[in-house]
């Protein structure tokens, strides 16, 4: 039985060892207040220090015993600056903008963009992958109109940031990647406001347009590092008018391939590989997947994933894994009933007709 009990449980646990190859993990930068070293949060501890940070009302909240949490929260509050903040969630890739402050398991962005949500205050939405929250009483803060014609100044501020880059940087490799033209021209327009040391105002930023990137011609392309240093270098630049956290989510699994817009998904997923479509939940975009049929084969074929490439092979995996298992169970209680059936004493008659062994 101990051999059935270990390949029973050896199977069973392949599902669960799947489960966690799907895992993700946010890497935090808080690029105000550098690190003394790095530490890892639980999702629960992640989300207390980015509402500290964010000074959200956690009246309810305990800190746990957990003294790296404490010492990251006591470090915001020795710090605190009167600078408005802002949060910039990156998918798909690491800024790799030093020393992390922390790191997370379980920490997926759309956790991260429901934090808007403790905050007492208006919120506005200026963009699709930028939210404005602010506790001043004002039917339309300046922020609003100051981003109200973006979208017809967008290809003006983007000529005028890559002529400057030119001059400053040789060998320039410029992306025609719409996505991130437009995220990166959000954040040069936001870097261009006068703050004037606003501490009640806070901006929430998803942006996938490097994940877009990678995708298309791969992280070793030239245009892809230089797009990611570039976007690396500008939030550096925000940081001398905003208390500035970036959290770049390594996104694993497909629930987490989520994007700002429909154009978005469409660009990173390859209009989802012509298996499903883009569809809005909430206020992000993913991939619904359909299931497609071969009239040669007669054959439904199921896609899943976040950009739906991959077939779902769910059912014959499930088929496998337990006809295995019952396959283990057969074997091992035949070999059991043998030796059950060898170890018995024979009847009377047989066992009188046996030869007796010579001593």
């Amino acid at each position: 039985m101990k051999l059935l009990n270990v390949l029973s449980w050896s199977l069973l646990a392949i599902p669960t060892a799947l489960a966690h190859s799907l895992e993700k993990e946010a890497i935090v930068y808080l690029l105000s207040y550098p690190p003394s070293k790095e530490v890892s949060l639980s999702k629960h501890e992640s989300l207390v220090y980015l509402n500290s940070f964010l000074n959200a009302d956690q009246s309810l909240t305990a800190l746990d015993e957990n003294d790296d949490l404490i010492d990251l929260v006591n470090g915001l509050y020795y710090g605190q600056s009167q600078q408005p903040k802002m949060i910039v969630s990156i998918r798909g890739d690491d800024l790799d903008l030093g020393v992390p402050l922390f790191k997370s398991k379980h920490l997926p962005p759309h956790k991260v963009a429901k934090l808007t949500k403790n905050l007492a205050g208006q919120k506005f939405k200026l963009t699709p992958e930028m939210t404005y929250v602010t506790s001043d009483e004002v039917e339309e803060p300046p922020i609003v109109q100051f981003f109200q014609y973006f979208d017809h100044r967008l290809d003006s501020i983007w000529t005028d940031f890559t002529q400057h880059h030119k001059q400053v940087m040789q060998g320039y490799s410029p992306t025609n990647d719409r996505i991130f033209i437009n995220e990166l021209s959000q954040l040069i327009h936001l870097n261009n406001r006068d703050t004037d040391n606003q501490d009640n105002e806070v901006f929430f930023v998803e942006l996938s347009s490097l994940l877009s990137i990678k995708r298309k011609i791969g992280s070793e392309a030239q245009t892809y590092v230089h797009s990611k240093q570039v976007l690396a270098n500008l939030l550096r630049q925000l940081e001398d008018k905003y208390d500035v956290m970036v959290i770049s989510a390594i996104e694993l699994s497909s629930k987490s391939f989520e994007y700002g817009t429909e154009d978005a998904c469409e660009v990173a997923t390859n209009s989802c590989n012509s298996h499903g479509k883009c569809r809005q939940n909430g206020e992000t975009w993913s991939c619904l997947c359909e299931p497609s049929f071969n009239k040669t084969t007669s054959k439904t074929t199921t896609w899943v994933g976040y950009d739906c490439s991959k077939k779902d092979v769910s059912v014959e995996a499930n088929l496998f894994l337990w006809t295995s298992i019952a396959l283990v169970v057969l074997l091992v209680g035949g070999i059991k009933l043998m030796f059950s059936i060898g170890n018995q004493p024979l009847p009377g008659v047989l066992d009188a007709a046996t030869i007796p062994k010579k001593g």
